[in-house]
């Protein structure tokens, strides 16, 4: 069994406010957002704090209504219900998740045949998070579960990332999409 990992951080307080105001103004007043944010940036000082991030493979300390709220804010969310998303990761083959003072603030996870194939999916971190190195360490524990396996997996705008975790550009790729997407009769 996988034993959790703490791991310490250090982010900048600013930034956290930022982003979550960022998200909050535009939703609300988009043509204040970068007035406001710009003004607080100049009265408020940087703060460095730390935090402690828990790594685990583990699903049942998820907050799923929680983890689905955050996606939906740092627009990674694929329209997943809160119960489809929770399905999605305990069908997987392997989840790695980044637990922030009992928030999830990090995902990964793969689909495998358990023999020669792998497949990664909803690699995350949340943005105020990035940068400090979450998602290799979620991503060394997929490749770490599954040894001796071929590990694909699709990115519209992280290739540099996994390009340093020694994944290679593979040019060629196709979907198929089996009837609608998330088919409507789920709900």
């Amino acid at each position: 069994m996988y034993r959790p990992v703490r791991m310490r951080i250090v982010t900048t307080s600013i930034r956290e406010a930022q982003t979550h105001l960022h998200r909050q103004l535009l939703t609300h007043i988009p043509q204040f957002a970068s007035a406001i944010l710009g003004a607080m940036k100049s009265t408020l000082p940087e703060q460095d704090h730390t935090v402690t991030i828990v790594f685990s493979p583990n699903s049942d300390a998820i907050d799923w209504s929680a983890l689905r709220n955050d996606l939906i804010n740092d627009d990674f969310h694929n329209n997943r219900t809160t119960t489809e998303l929770e399905r999605s990761f305990r069908n997987s083959f392997v989840c790695a998740y980044a637990i922030e003072d009992s928030r999830c603030i990090g995902t990964a996870r793969a689909l495998s045949d358990g023999v020669c194939n792998c497949y990664v999916v909803d690699v995350w971190t949340q943005s105020a998070f990035r940068k400090h190195g979450i998602a290799s360490r979620l991503m060394q524990m997929i490749i770490d579960a599954v040894p001796g396996q071929h590990i694909y997996l699709q990115t519209d705008d992280a290739q540099e990332f996994y390009k340093k975790l020694g994944f290679e550009y593979q040019p060629d790729g196709m979907f198929l999409i089996s009837g609608q997407w998330l088919n409507p009769t789920r709900r």
